[in-house]
């Protein structure tokens, strides 16, 4: 049986645990916080059939393309989300004491003279979330984040208790429609910058995608986000925020695939924009392997195409 769409699987787990592993990390730090976390990680990982399914077929094809003595798990890989889950929260707090090194400076220089704002392409990768403090510096405007926050109410709801700025960093989506597109370029004008997941396939039917080789494996990457690209005319950039030991390290890649062609080349160039992104992806996981965290049956649609 298929599994069921991610935009339809409810948010697991309780706004109150959440909170009270919260509370143990602000009151007792991390040994603490951990031997409180060790029992909550196996209930959802011994629970947590789908997700649990997915983060093995990942390491499995991550494997087969990175040599490794070291054998990662998939329980590594649920303690490695929930860790950055704690990190996230503390983001948001006043008194954040994330790390952030900043990579590519001749880049964010690029990004910071540019005369309207960018978009930023990213994915379940990392903590993004852990250089908000510093966005406005790093990219010279504010970066607003599209998301379907519907999925992970709990969590978002948490984290607006925590900052009243998070809400404000938010554009919150169903569906992007004529209203959103309106919306995200009177932002870029401002030059403030979009910030857009693009490593999940939207629920409609009528969502295009485009095959390209992932992990060694076919897989189906959706349109949207970078046809949101072309039609908004923004400077397009891979982002991501890694974490090194104690640091989180800021990368950028510039789209090197122009979007702004015409709709008869429109098709050609999006398919090359994504081939640019599965490999930059890519690239991340080998670099992070634990910390792609989209336990969703990627590869399930392609799957079921064979």
């Amino acid at each position: 049986m298929a599994s069921k769409h991610w935009t339809k699987q409810k948010e697991r787990g309780s706004l109150l645990g959440i909170k009270f592993l919260f509370f143990l990390h602000r009151m007792f730090g991390d040994f603490i916080f951990k031997i409180g976390l060790y029992p909550v990680i196996w209930y959802f990982y011994l629970t947590g059939k789908t997700a649990r399914k997915a983060s093995k077929e990942y390491l499995n094809h991550l494997a087969k393309i990175v040599s490794s003595n070291k054998k990662l798990t998939s329980y590594q890989h649920f303690m490695q989300f929930a860790e950055a889950i704690l990190d996230k929260l503390s983001s948001w707090t006043e008194n954040s004491n994330v790390t952030v090194k900043v990579l590519e400076p001749e880049l964010w220089q690029q990004v910071r003279e540019l005369d309207s704002g960018a978009i930023f392409l990213g994915a379940h990768l990392g903590n993004l979330d852990a250089c908000r403090n510093q966005s406005s510096d790093i990219m010279g405007g504010k970066l607003n984040a599209l998301m379907f926050t519907e999925h992970a109410s709990k969590f978002v709801g948490l984290v607006k208790q925590l900052s009243s700025e998070f809400e404000q960093q938010i554009i919150s989506v169903s569906s992007v429609g004529p209203d959103t597109a309106m919306l995200l370029q009177e932002k870029l004008a401002n030059k403030e910058h979009i910030f857009i997941l693009a490593d999940r396939i939207p629920q409609e039917d009528s969502v295009k995608l485009t095959k390209q080789m992932f992990l060694g494996v076919t897989a189906e990457f959706g349109n949207g986000p970078f046809v949101l690209a072309s039609i908004l005319k923004a400077p397009v950039y891979f982002i991501s925020a890694l974490k090194f030991e104690d640091e989180y390290h800021l990368h950028i890649k510039q789209l090197e695939t122009s979007l702004l062609v015409s709709r008869k080349e429109r098709t050609k160039a999006i398919n090359q924009a994504i081939s640019e992104y599965a490999s930059w992806l890519e690239k991340q996981c080998e670099k992070a392997p634990l910390q792609w965290y989209n336990f969703y049956p990627f590869w399930q649609a392609t799957s079921k195409n064979k």
